[in-house]
């Protein structure tokens, strides 16, 4: 809309040889191409006003939704735990047991909040690959060609390595928590032994190696992203160097 909106304004032209163009300039009783575009541009803005709104209020809606789901993904897993019998209590450790309530449950809602975001914008996805069938099939044919066997490759080769990242993130995670609750519970033996030293060294290995996992599985996450958008920019325009060194135009 803001290409069309720029292209009409930069070339007053486009109103009178587009039919369409030239079929809202008279639904509108406009006299001057000016006024036509002055228009055109207050209706651009009240309808980003409106997609603002929209969006706000799915938003709004997806998360009131998700979050809800954390009440009752934390509630159940706390029910479980109420329900154990003392002896798996004794073999499960607290720090364990805390992630699963409060890490794993908003994890659950993360990845339900994302999987809502994928299926909101499949039928924009498909709009507008149907919109660049019209426009070129061949072209899109090739790039829908080129862009599966990419994906694949992408797939293929990051999906195990965040599979590992995760896990080894996750029982790091959890040795965190166990040193904090260890020595939290063990305060006066620590104090009687004089192992402050000891345990903020194996607190302090322990945080620096969550830290790297953490930064290695954001890197991770967001390579698919940007090897997408380099390659498929790099495409596009390789495709209109050489349509114009074949063509001139």
């Amino acid at each position: 809309l803001i290409m069309i909106f720029a292209a009409v304004s930069t070339n007053f032209n486009l109103i009178h040889s587009n039919k369409y163009y030239a079929y809202l300039y008279r639904v509108l009783g406009c006299t001057t191409p000016s006024q036509f575009v002055i228009l055109l541009g207050f209706g651009l803005i009240g309808f980003y006003l409106f997609r603002g709104a929209i969006i706000t209020l799915f938003t709004y809606i997806m998360n009131c939704f998700s979050q809800g789901r954390f009440k009752h993904f934390a509630l159940k897993f706390f029910q479980n735990y109420l329900n154990f019998h003392y002896k798996d209590f004794t073999a499960n450790n607290s720090a364990k047991i805390s992630k699963v309530i409060f890490g794993d449950a908003g994890q659950l809602v993360h990845i339900l909040a994302s999987m809502l975001t994928i299926f909101a914008e499949v039928l924009t996805v498909i709009f507008i690959y149907f919109a660049l069938l019209l426009v070129n099939w061949k072209m899109t044919f090739v790039l829908t060609v080129f862009l599966a066997v990419k994906v694949f490759f992408i797939v293929k080769t990051f999906s195990s390595k965040l599979a590992r990242a995760g896990q080894r993130a996750h029982k790091l995670n959890v040795e965190l928590s166990r040193t904090f609750s260890e020595s939290f519970w063990n305060f006066k033996l620590i104090k009687l032994f004089s192992n402050e030293r000891l345990v903020l060294n194996r607190f302090d290995k322990a945080s620096t190696s969550l830290i790297k996992a953490n930064i290695f599985n954001a890197v991770l996450q967001s390579s698919p992203r940007i090897i997408l958008e380099t390659l498929g920019f790099s495409l596009l325009i390789s495709v209109m160097i050489y349509i114009i060194y074949r063509y001139n135009d």
